[in-house]
């Protein structure tokens, strides 16, 4: 059998090289991906009543807001601004802005006390978890459960997007700590809610 020539075998090397190169990149191209507009969704737990009635409020943050309604239960609106995800392993971190203020007022003298917590960075299946800016300081806020959540995607308007839904959010150690630190007494209830994400993938 003759040998290929060196022309050729040079050729069957180049092509070889570009299929290795090909499949090394084109994983990691598709599944990570910037996030780009996009909104948080929240159903805060009837723990959140447990708030208000113990004289600790929280009020949302802008560009945040908080929705009533009709509803026995409000829901927090955050923006997405940025992030990542990545659909190989579905995971990825929705950037957030607005958040809340709890609130407290001291008698004698009347004294307000402020525990703002901003600027979320909500760690889907990720180990640093959800995490805000929480009186200038960023830790941990939530720990989250993703049991029964399901990320999907869908086409709008020409572009594509990723949903996250049914993320179960509970307060983590250390926003516990922040909270007492803040008001003294411990936060009434651990549960915070379930959060929907969705946010544009480019």
């Amino acid at each position: 059998m003759s040998r290929p020539q060196p022309a050729l075998r040079l050729t069957l090397i180049l092509v070889l090289v570009a299929v290795m190169a090909l499949l090394v990149v084109l994983p990691a191209t598709a599944s990570a991906r910037t996030l780009g507009k996009g909104q948080a969704t929240i159903r805060l737990d009837p723990v959140f009543a447990l708030f208000v009635a113990g004289g600790f409020p929280p009020y949302p943050v802008p560009p945040g807001t908080m929705d009533f309604g009709v509803a026995v239960t409000p829901k927090l609106a955050l923006p997405v601004v940025g992030g990542n995800w990545s659909s190989l392993d579905s995971r990825g971190t929705f950037l957030l802005r607005g958040g809340i203020d709890y609130i407290h007022y001291t008698a004698g003298p009347l004294t307000l006390h402020q525990l703002r917590v901003v600027k979320w960075h909500a760690g889907v299946n990720t180990t640093a978890g959800w995490t805000a800016q929480t009186n200038g300081t960023r830790i941990k806020v939530f720990d989250e459960d993703l049991t029964g959540s399901n990320p999907s995607f869908f086409k709008k308007g020409g572009h594509r997007y990723v949903k996250v839904n049914d993320v179960v959010l509970t307060y983590s150690t250390a926003f516990v700590t922040a909270f007492t630190n803040t008001f003294g007494p411990t936060p009434p209830g651990i549960p915070f809610g379930t959060a929907t994400l969705v946010a544009r993938l480019k």
